[in-house]
């Protein structure tokens, strides 16, 4: 396939995850039916972009994921994390590189098995530092974890297996890896913890901005981003263990 194929190809794919995007959150906030935003901003983005992007592919693509995100509960979240994957893979390829050098560009590098490990041995720090965070908080009075608690139990189980997949995936190659080709980490870092606003819970943007600077140190010291990626992955299950299990009075 040309280059300029796949560039297009690329493009209307992150359109049409773009679009279903605004049209959930128009929907959302305007109570209006989904489809009505979908097919708006699909035919305008459509006008103004027709030759720089595959239109039947950005239709197609546009109206699957209206369907997904109308017809299946939480769905935004996954929209989020397709944009996070598709816009550093899409910037990225557009200078010529194919998807494996994107990937290598990205900090994919050396053997599973040894990200795997060192991300093993590195959640004896992590829990250390999050035991200190809880500590603090509570000593300050705004250890409000329990608001996160309340949201994610009322998550379905596939919500939660996106959460310990493809959600950590997204956002180690978008925050610890993407914007900090373009920014400081630490204000890479800084959106990551604004990202967990919609927790409505202090506690929880201090630790994901803590956190956040834990899985870029250990990326930058590891020199593989896999390794940041199965810490995000071992972080999130082991918080989700430990949730359900207080929930049920085990702990």
């Amino acid at each position: 396939m040309r280059k300029s194929q796949v560039n297009k190809s690329l493009l209307s794919i992150l359109f049409g995850t773009g679009i279903a995007l605004a049209a959930a959150v128009c929907a959302y906030f305007l109570h209006i039916p989904l489809y009505y935003f979908a097919a708006a901003f699909g035919l305008s983005i459509l006008y103004f972009t027709r030759r720089i992007v595959d239109p039947f592919l950005l239709i197609l693509f546009t109206a699957l994921l209206a369907i997904c995100t109308s017809e299946i509960a939480y769905f935004t979240p996954i929209l989020f994390s397709l944009l996070m994957l598709l816009i550093p893979i899409y910037v990225l390829m557009r200078t010529g590189k194919s998807l494996t050098d994107v990937l290598r560009e990205l900090g994919f590098h050396g053997s599973p098995m040894r990200a795997f490990l060192f991300a093993v041995f590195s959640m004896i720090p992590v829990f250390l530092l999050m035991l200190l965070l809880s500590y603090a908080a509570s000593m300050l009075g705004f250890n409000d974890a329990q608001k996160v608690d309340e949201k994610i139990s009322l998550l379905p189980f596939y919500v939660l297996v996106y959460a310990v997949t493809l959600g950590p995936i997204a956002e180690e190659i978008f925050f610890r890896s993407f914007l900090t080709r373009y920014m400081n980490p630490i204000f890479a870092n800084l959106l990551f913890a604004f990202a967990h606003f919609s927790y409505g819970s202090v506690y929880e943007i201090l630790g994901a901005f803590g956190l956040g600077i834990f899985l870029y140190l250990i990326y930058r010291l590891s020199g593989d981003l896999k390794t940041a990626v199965f810490a995000h992955m071992f972080i999130n299950l082991g918080s989700l263990i430990v949730m359900y299990t207080a929930l049920r009075g085990l702990l």
